[in-house]
């Protein structure tokens, strides 16, 4: 569904991938694992057509997605939760809610749509009219995926899930991302919690320092490489 052949990426003079390849089938759940500044999110920015890789090749469904803009990029099938969630506090869940179809045109199935949402989020459905700013940091997480969900996406990417929610709450997000592969969704999860994506992708790949550093199914990955050193920026043997 998803591949990324070769990827050179940067900030200016700045090179933050170097030679990345990484692929996704239909209805897999991916991981992206590595330490703050590895790429990730470069990585997810460039797939979204925020960023335009200085070489390489990304291909979604057989097209190619460099130089197309973001908005024909979601047209295309590809939704994203960005790391911070960036929900629109001043909005009512709901107005975040439509934002996230602004692309579609078929009013009736996207109020179709919101009512799903309300169901799969029973309380983004209690707080339909509320703020958006004055959901919990769960619950704004919550928001921010469902948002992204409305663009009816093939494929889900979701950038730091787990970041600033409290312990309690991290283990209700990863089991929400579970229920989202089962509903049949396709994902790509970036995530600094190795051990929680270890236990719930299909396969991982560890980004160090801007280079696919290993890959594989997590019983393998976790066999072939020191996860721990790894994440906190050593080598593997």
């Amino acid at each position: 569904m998803l591949i990324l052949e070769d990827i050179q990426a940067g900030y200016g003079s700045v090179v933050a991938l170097r030679g990345v390849s990484i692929r996704v089938e239909d209805g897999e759940m991916v991981g992206l694992i590595g330490p703050n500044g590895a790429g990730k999110t470069t990585v997810i920015s460039t797939i979204a057509g925020l960023l335009k890789p200085m070489r390489g090749q990304i291909r979604f469904a057989g097209q190619e997605l460099v130089g197309r803009s973001p908005e024909d990029i979601v047209r295309m099938g590809i939704g994203m939760v960005p790391e911070g969630r960036r929900i629109f506090p001043g909005l009512t869940v709901g107005e975040n809610l439509r934002l996230g179809a602004a692309i579609r045109r078929d009013h009736s199935e996207i109020r179709r749509d919101i009512g799903e949402m309300c169901q799969r989020f029973p309380v983004l459905g209690r707080r339909f009219h509320s703020g958006a700013g004055k959901l919990s940091g769960g619950e704004q997480q919550q928001l921010a995926i469902a948002r992204a969900l409305m663009c009816r996406p093939r494929l889900l990417m979701l950038d730091e899930p787990s970041l600033g929610l409290a312990p309690t709450l991290v283990e209700t997000m990863f089991d929400l991302i579970v229920g989202l592969r089962e509903a049949g969704v396709t994902i790509l999860l970036v995530e600094q919690n190795v051990a929680k994506t270890l236990e719930i992708v299909d396969r991982a790949y560890l980004l160090g320092l801007g280079q696919i550093v290993a890959e594989g199914p997590p019983r393998e990955l976790a066999d072939i490489v020191d996860i721990q050193r790894a994440y906190l920026g050593g080598k593997p043997d």
